[in-house]
Formats: structure tokens, C-alpha cells, sequence
């Protein structure tokens, strides 16, 4: 009965130490310290932190569709790649969007990534049908260009599906549908 307890009390210990060494691997040493020396100057130290990726962000205009390109932490789980690339992307949204909130990201099996927003995102949209559109094109671009294994993207409102953020676009079965009318169109 004693040698199980010490078998227990030692197995506790032994997670406990490898807990705090994980973490303190993952959070405190993920810089790296590279030295680059110039001819006839004095060497100096540059930080690079791990894990960073350059991201296009596709941010609406009045007429247009503008990209810049942003760094984020470079996590390759698709949630939360998205999770980041989608809180630039409403960094980057004008003053009328700029209170939304990112509520969730979602994956389903069908590769489809569901985007829940706050009541912002609809209540304070305010434009005719060609600023909806590139709201929700430069959405759909910003996600599927820096995240391939996206098949379509789907819009939530504090937790549920919504028929349209502006009334000109039917949204419930995902953005590519709208995007793909569009492509029809122009054949």
C-alpha cells in the first residue's frame, strides 16, 4: 500500500514538472538570439521571434478592395490562424465596423470555418449593395487566401446563422456562393 502511494506521489510530481518545463518553453524561450556582424562596425543583436508569418489582409473600400500585409503568430492550427488573421482584419475595418468583436471561429468536417461576430458587425454596417459586397468578399479573400484548407466560410451573429449583414446578399449558405454567382456573372 506505501510503495503504491510513493508510486502515485512521484507520478504527480514528475506532471507537475513537466508542465511548468513545457510551459516555460513554449511562452519564455521561443525567441532566438542571432548575432549579425557588419564589416568595420560593431556586431549588433537582432530578435526574431518564432513562429511569425506575413498574411494578406483584404480590406474593403468604397469601390474597392484594398490588401495589406500583416504579421501574425504563425500557430498552424486553422482556428486559430484564423482567430488571428480575422482580429487584424477588424482592426483594419472602417470607423462604423471598428467595435466588432470576434466571438469564435469554428471548424466544421467539410472544411467549412464559421465566423462568429458580434451584433456590430450587422446592427452598424451601413452601405448599399457594392460595400456589402466588398465586405463580404474581402472577408471570404482574406480567409481562403492565407488559409487553403478553407473550403467556404460562413457569418454567425452572437451564435446564429443570419440570412444577410446588409439585405443585398443572401449569406446563409456560406460567402463562396456569392462569390461564385459573381464569377457566372461576368462569363
Amino acid at each position: 500500500m506505501r510503495n503504491r502511494k510513493n508510486i502515485i506521489i512521484g507520478l504527480i510530481i514528475f506532471i507537475i514538472l513537466a508542465s511548468a518545463g513545457w510551459y516555460l518553453t513554449k511562452y519564455y524561450l521561443n525567441k532566438k538570439d542571432i548575432r549579425i556582424s557588419k564589416e568595420n562596425s560593431i556586431s549588433e543583436t537582432i530578435l526574431f521571434e518564432k513562429d511569425k508569418i506575413t498574411v494578406r489582409i483584404f480590406l474593403p473600400s468604397d469601390n474597392n478592395i484594398l490588401v495589406e500585409e500583416k504579421k501574425i503568430d504563425g500557430n498552424t492550427l486553422p482556428v486559430i490562424k484564423a482567430e488571428n488573421i480575422l482580429s487584424e482584419y477588424l482592426k483594419g475595418l472602417g470607423e462604423e465596423l471598428r467595435n466588432t468583436k470576434l466571438l469564435g471561429t469554428y471548424i466544421d468536417r467539410q472544411n467549412i470555418l464559421y465566423i462568429d461576430l458580434s451584433n456590430d458587425f450587422r446592427q452598424r454596417f451601413n452601405g448599399d449593395a457594392i460595400k456589402e459586397y466588398n465586405l463580404l468578399k474581402s472577408l471570404l479573400l482574406t480567409v481562403i487566401q492565407n488559409i487553403p484548407e478553407i473550403a467556404d466560410v460562413k457569418i454567425l451573429i452572437e451564435g446564429k446563422e443570419i440570412d444577410s449583414v446588409g439585405g443585398h446578399f443572401l449569406i446563409l449558405y456560406g460567402l463562396n456562393r456569392i462569390m461564385d454567382d459573381d464569377e457566372d456573372e461576368k462569363r
